[in-house]
């Protein structure tokens, strides 16, 4: 028996967190047509 630890899966990525961050589309306030950075969006979803 091989001590090498948890059986290989899929690889975690650095990307998986970040995703958490970056604001969705979901996220426009459809009132101000802004999104979570306060950017303006052209077309908000709402």
């Amino acid at each position: 028996m091989s001590s090498d630890g948890p059986r290989p899966g899929p690889p975690h990525t650095h990307d998986d967190d970040v995703k958490h961050d970056v604001p969705k589309p979901e996220e426009v306030d459809p009132e101000t047509g802004t999104d979570a950075e306060g950017d303006p969006v052209e077309n908000p979803s709402g």
